[in-house]
């Protein structure tokens, strides 16, 4: 198939699958354009014909012009109402052909494995797959304007050529340079934003660093905002420098097309020229073939930019359809039912992240038994966060396996063993909708247990209204301190009533009273829990510590045991220790 076949093929494609009826709707209405169109130019000829032969006496000559001339008006009239109806329609079906994407695109990244987002090809190809509120405006528009014109250009040539036959061949010469040169230039484009996707990224990061409210504070606390707005000038220019080596290229080769357009045209009225000095068509004839003429000339020279739109919108959407393909990972439903947890094994597990030659995580065995508080602990970049994600199914081992009551995970449903985890991540997010919102994640909360995960993860009775709105950059928005957004992150990992708990710090930004309470719920709670920390008296009472280094596990047993192997634990816990002078009770000794 052609690439301008291709383009119109998946431009309706996606307006069948996104809005069938209003597809149909959007290519009846220059049907009956086309019609009223050929109707108008047949009361043209009738009216040149009746201007031609008209009697001397002037009230016989109005009333021979009065009907055609009424007619004329008539169809002006129509066409002007269907082109509203037009516009009316194609602002219909873009917002549903965008809405169809958006809900694509967002299927699509959901089912992208987590380590997928450490290659930068695949944040690259988001972007570029990811303009749903530009791509599918331009293919309905440029579909219905190029259904619209060729309709009308094909009722215009059977009109012209069933006066002046002749005329056939050379009517299409016009239109060659014109669809050459828009397949060019989309062509161009195309390869242009591809090329200039990664410096595109970066740029809008500056620009996010730069209006959005997370990063406010540290902005304006050092000063940030000039040296910041300078980098996104700076990418700005370099995608300008591009972008202007593009259209100086662009330029010379429409002028060329247009060069090559105006004298097919030429050639067309020469023609017609010849036949009028010739005698060989009667003048009626040829002032309408005249006319129609005229019109297909402007219709093709307008016909290169909703061709142009559509085969460089259909380039586009070749991306997004590889994206959303290649994205699709294989079904995780498997027959093993997924039990409550009661043991959870790594045997000899290891990952390494694609950025990275080292591995994260190396040759790891060990074993959380169902009900057990256990730690990760170690310095940054041990591997504890790592091993959390790959307890959480989160990441595939590399290497090994983790098994859940002995069996691999990679043979039970992933959705399945997710909802018998909660998770609180050290990067949790705080999302802009009210508490309760925030809590259960999902329609249907329920208040009671609501308010249960509230008050497990420390919340005062009354503290926090189920219904109150967060983030203050939203209407009848507030902010939360960071140690309540961090007990709201816990208490949405309570409410799912997971076998597993993954806490990632889940006390950093807590005080003393917060954590010792925390920590108390999840020794009564009973559920198996999972800490990784850097503060060691978070992990003092915990069933059984492991302590990693450079993605192995170098020590592992309870807080005692550990102190008195005197090894990296004993050295971490003591110097930890001894920056608290002010007699606070660090820990068991």
């Amino acid at each position: 198939m052609s690439p301008a076949l291709a383009a119109v093929s998946e431009g309706v494609r996606l307006c069948r699958r996104a809005a069938p009826r209003l597809t149909l709707v959007a290519v009846a209405v220059p049907l009956l354009q086309s019609a009223l169109l050929g109707a108008q130019l047949l009361v043209l000829r009738n009216f040149a014909g009746a201007l031609l032969s008209a009697p001397a006496d002037r009230g016989a000559l109005l009333a021979a012009l009065a009907a055609p001339a009424l007619l004329i008006v008539a169809t002006l009239v129509a066409l002007a109402v269907l082109d509203n109806a037009q516009t009316i329609v194609r602002e219909l079906l873009t917002e549903r052909v965008r809405q169809d994407a958006a809900r694509r695109m967002h299927a699509a990244i959901a089912a992208l494995d987590l380590v997928d987002f450490d290659y930068p090809e695949t944040h690259d190809r988001v972007l570029r797959a990811s303009t749903t509120d530009f791509r599918p405006a331009q293919v309905v528009r440029a579909l219905t304007t190029l259904a619209a014109m060729l309709l009308r250009g094909a009722v215009l040539a059977a009109f012209v050529v069933t006066l002046v036959p002749l005329l056939l061949p050379l009517l299409l010469v016009p239109a060659v340079p014109v669809l050459l040169v828009a397949r060019a230039l989309a062509g161009d484009r195309h390869r242009l934003t591809n090329r200039l996707t990664p410096l595109e990224r970066r740029r809008l990061y500056f620009n996010r660093l730069l209006t959005a409210r997370e990063p406010a504070a540290e902005v304006r606390a050092f000063g940030l905002g000039a040296y910041l707005a300078a980098r996104f000038d700076e990418l700005s220019r370099a995608r300008e420098t591009e972008l202007r080596a593009l259209l100086r290229r662009q330029w010379r080769r429409m002028l060329l097309g247009q060069a090559a357009f105006a004298l097919a045209v030429a050639g067309v009225l020469a023609v017609l020229a010849w036949l009028f000095a010739s005698g060989r068509a009667d003048g009626a004839a040829l002032i309408a073939a005249g006319v129609g003429v005229a019109q297909i000339a402007a219709l093709v020279g307008a016909l290169g930019y909703p061709v142009g739109e559509l085969s460089e919108a259909a380039l586009f959407l070749g991306d997004q359809r590889a994206f959303l393909e290649s994205g699709r990972v294989a079904p995780t439903h498997h027959d093993v039912p997924v039990e409550p947890l009661k043991r959870l094994d790594f045997d000899r597990v290891s990952f390494r992240y694609p950025t990275r030659d080292e591995a994260a995580v190396e040759r790891v065995s060990l074993t959380v038994e169902g009900g057990q508080i256990v730690a990760f602990v170690g310095a940054n970049g041990s591997g504890k966060t790592t091993l959390a994600k790959l307890a959480g199914a989160l990441f595939e081992p590399t290497d090994g396996a983790v098994r859940w009551n002995g069996t691999d995970l990679r043979e039970l449903d992933r959705d399945e063993v997710r909802a018998r985890i909660g998770i609180v991540f050290q990067d949790f997010q705080t999302y802009a909708d009210t508490v309760e919102a925030n809590v259960a994640l999902l329609p249907g909360a329920d208040p009671e247990r609501v308010a249960e995960a509230l008050a497990g993860a420390g919340f005062a009775e009354g503290e926090l209204d189920p219904g109150r709105l967060i983030g203050p950059e939203h209407e009848g928005g507030t902010a939360l301190s960071g140690g309540q957004e961090q007990r709201l992150a816990i208490a949405r990992a309570m409410y799912r009533g997971a076998d597993l708990l993954i806490l990632d710090e889940p006390t950093s930004s807590l005080d003393a009273r917060a954590e010792h309470g925390l920590l108390a719920h999840l020794r009564r709670a009973g559920r198996t829990t999972i800490l990784v920390s850097h503060r060691l008296a978070n992990v003092a009472e915990a069933d059984r510590i492991f302590v990693l280094d450079g993605g192995r596990v170098i020590e592992e047993g309870d807080h005692r045991a550990l102190m008195a192997a005197g090894g990296v634990y004993h050295e971490l816990y003591t110097l930890q220790a001894a920056l608290y002078s002010d007699g606070f009770s660090f820990g068991p000794s």
